[in-house]
């Protein structure tokens, strides 16, 4: 993430304007999210092959197609928006948009982090129980 934060500046020219502890933080809640939704298929599935499909299916298409990041959510149809609700890259984004473009603050963008926050919580609870499940 800092490299891509540093060839950003330095390659492109891309500035971030707002707090940079800010975006630290956001990406370390949004890596934690996508470990955790790893672990779980991990614990979920019998072989790589199948938790490899279902990575894809779950994490990268979703979070590619419908977190407005390839496509704007207000051209969406209302299905497609509900579950972009769902998609933990659509509140990154969110945020990302914030402190690179719009120069906001965690007064602003507060919102978006706690639904990542809960999003982590929520996995990290179901990784506990698989894995106690799982005897580990």
């Amino acid at each position: 993430m800092l490299v891509a934060i540093l060839m950003g500046q330095v390659l492109f020219g891309v500035v971030m304007k707002a707090s940079f502890w800010l975006m630290i933080l956001a990406s370390g809640i949004y890596i934690l999210v996508a470990l955790s939704i790893g672990l779980l298929i991990s614990v979920k599935t019998q072989s790589q092959l199948v938790a490899n499909q279902l990575a894809v299916l779950f994490t990268y298409l979703p979070s590619l197609l419908l977190s407005d990041f390839v496509f704007p959510q207000q051209n969406m149809p209302a299905p497609l928006k509900a579950i972009s609700t769902l998609v933990p890259a659509t509140y990154y984004i969110d945020i990302l948009n914030g402190l690179y473009l719009r120069n906001l603050s965690l007064a602003q963008l507060w919102p978006s982090f706690l639904v990542l926050a809960g999003m982590a919580t929520v996995l990290a609870l179901l990784n506990i129980r698989a894995l106690q499940k799982e005897g580990l």
